[in-house]
């Protein structure tokens, strides 16, 4: 699950590498068939919460660990502003170690 607000955000991100349109559609479809997108309605009671965690400039990113709080859930990212939020957090280097691991 994500928020509908990093979505979007990763929307942006993608669109930065990938020039042609219909690949960054495909890319973003192929994203939302996997992660569940979550409106801010199933957090927003943990956004005061989340707000306190995070150091002032990180407040934008709130709807991510209001949404983890909420739903009891780790963070996947590789912003260093969520270590030490009360919440797992794991980059992708760490998930990739984990796979290959695994195999």
């Amino acid at each position: 699950m994500s928020p509908v607000q990093q979505l979007a955000e990763t929307r942006v991100v993608l669109g930065h590498r990938l020039t042609d349109g219909q690949m960054l559609d495909a890319r973003m479809s192929d994203l939302v068939a996997i992660i569940e997108p979550v409106t801010i309605e199933r957090f927003v009671g943990t956004e005061r919460a989340a707000k306190a965690r995070l150091q002032e400039h990180c407040q934008k990113d709130w709807p991510v660990l209001a949404a983890a709080l909420s739903l009891d859930a780790d963070i996947w990212s590789n912003d260093r502003d969520f270590f030490g939020v009360g919440v797992p957090v794991w980059s992708t280097r760490n998930i990739d170690f984990i796979e290959a691991e695994a195999a």
